[in-house]
């Protein structure tokens, strides 16, 4: 589930790129198929199957398997099948084969769901760090409009995107992991009662960002 969901956020930012490709951006919205398939695949159905899978998988083991979405993108985008063919450099073959070790390593040795639903509980350190990775997400699009940012071609541009896009990863990642787990609580205590945690539409708000 969790390889199906990434391998359909793929699918849909290529079709999303296509739509810019094909020149679209000038089509009222009703017009642009391509897009509105991108969409569809990378919000709403990759949504789905994470929900699902987040209920049922530690949050520890599910969280590896995000870099799949990376490398099904660079092997379509090197296939040619939906957008122009993309060459495969040396370093992004060595990333792309080290990011499934990585995932290989952790569906090994790492921790293993036993099928019964998987509910985060989400303690004071959490919330601080979902709310420090916010506030470094904040600070950096702020330097972003600032004298003070980097140039665009220095590491230290690269490194600072790097750790912000990694933390609104996490604050992703653990919001779907508290909204499935509120919707499997809901449907096997068969109340609503669930649904009234602030941290759940907390969570809402945080993907909405």
């Amino acid at each position: 589930m969790i390889v199906v969901g990434c391998l359909s956020s793929a699918v849909g930012m290529l079709y999303m790129k296509l739509s810019s490709e094909v020149g679209e951006a000038s089509l009222p919205l009703c017009q642009r198929w391509r897009w509105a398939v991108g969409f569809v695949l990378l919000v709403v159905n990759a949504t789905a199957f994470d929900i699902i899978a987040y209920g049922m998988t530690p949050l520890s083991m599910i969280a590896p398997f995000a870099g799949l979405t990376i490398v099904f993108s660079s092997l379509l985008a090197w296939t040619g099948l939906l957008t122009k063919r993309e060459q495969l450099t040396p370093s992004g073959a060595a990333a792309t084969v080290l990011v499934i070790g990585g995932i290989t390593g952790v569906s090994v040795f790492g921790p293993r769901g036993d099928g019964s639903p998987s509910v985060l509980r989400l303690t004071a350190d959490s919330v601080a760090l979902v709310a420090a990775a916010f506030g470094l997400v904040a600070v950096w699009l702020i330097l972003r409009r600032t004298r003070l940012a980097p140039p665009h071609s220095s590491w230290l541009m690269t490194i600072a995107s790097s750790t912000t896009s990694a933390c609104c990863g996490l604050v992703t990642q653990v919001a779907l992991k508290q909204i499935s787990g509120t919707v499997v609580t809901s449907v096997m205590a068969g109340s609503t009662r669930a649904w009234s945690d602030p941290l759940t539409w907390g969570s809402f708000v945080a993907i909405g960002l």
